[in-house]
């Protein structure tokens, strides 16, 4: 299959497919992992796997990191002839090797500093974290599959759609039946059913946006604008929600926690959206 010359609709479809089965695979090992911890350890069991959850989400977004970043310049090389094969070969065997080291830092530093890691995210956090962070990381593989498949074509239209889709289809989820995680996920108390909808209802909003902040990631790299996919992904996941994790609470009261992803996907999408036109007017009209 031609990337350059095939029918844009159907290389879509074709790799939409693999990569979306590869990540929903992914995604469902998760969520029946804590499903099964929830419903025989509790409330508790749910809780653990929540702060354990951020550590895994670092992990997984070092591998991201030189992964995508590789394959992006890889593809770049090869996709221009036959003399770029031995740069394409280059950036390949090094994205190995990082993926490599950041993996042996990663476990030396989980298995060093395990205590102070957890203490850290917070070893008391609520149980009802645990669904919520759940279904978040179950959209954020639909979007990344999306992403992953429109990056060699940049198909940005058609992964557009399909990342509206996700997001609009788990947020009504969310809206109608919030309850309905907590009792998949564990067996709730009558506390944790009574705050449970206000919760997952306010976090669902973040939905909405945050498929679109997830492929400009795509798009960016696909454009090579590495410095503008790293903007995005280190604003949402680290700078801009850590800022609002810390000061909602304090400004607005503690259950303006919850609004922290809502208002970061926001943000980022804002910044995405304006970044995404002045880069798309500057490419090559050819």
């Amino acid at each position: 299959m031609d990337l350059l010359r095939d029918n844009v609709r159907a290389v879509y479809r074709k790799y939409f497919l693999a990569a979306f089965g590869s990540a929903l695979i992914s995604c469902i090992y998760g969520v029946v992992d804590m499903a099964m911890v929830g419903q025989y350890q509790g409330p508790d069991g749910t809780a653990a796997l929540a702060v354990a959850a951020p550590v895994w989400n670092i992990i997984y977004s070092l591998g991201l990191l030189t992964g995508i970043g590789g394959s992006v310049l890889l593809s770049a090389k090869r996709g221009s002839g036959a003399a770029g094969q031995a740069e394409a070969n280059e950036y390949f065997t090094t994205a190995v090797f990082a993926s490599v080291l950041l993996a042996v830092l990663a476990w030396a530093g989980v298995w060093l500093l395990e205590e102070p890691i957890l203490r850290f995210f917070g070893a008391d956090a609520l149980a009802i974290y645990g669904p919520v962070i759940n279904i978040s990381t179950f959209v954020q593989c639909c979007a990344y599959s999306v992403g992953q498949v429109a990056q060699p074509i940049i198909s940005t239209n058609f992964g557009a759609h399909q990342g509206a889709a996700f997001s609009v289809f788990w947020t009504a989820l969310s809206l109608a039946w919030p309850n309905l995680y907590i009792r998949i996920f564990m067996r709730p108390t009558a506390a944790i059913l009574a705050m449970a909808p206000g919760i997952i209802r306010t976090y669902a909003v973040s939905f909405l946006l945050l498929p679109l902040n997830i492929f400009s990631t795509y798009y960016f790299q696909a454009i090579l604008k590495p410095g503008a996919a790293f903007f995005v992904s280190v604003a949402r996941g680290l700078v801009i929600s850590g800022a609002l994790i810390l000061l909602l609470p304090e400004v607005l009261g503690p259950a303006a926690i919850w609004w922290a992803m809502p208002v970061t996907e926001l943000l980022v999408a804002c910044c995405a959206v304006s970044a995404m036109r002045h880069a798309t007017r500057a490419l090559p009209s050819c």
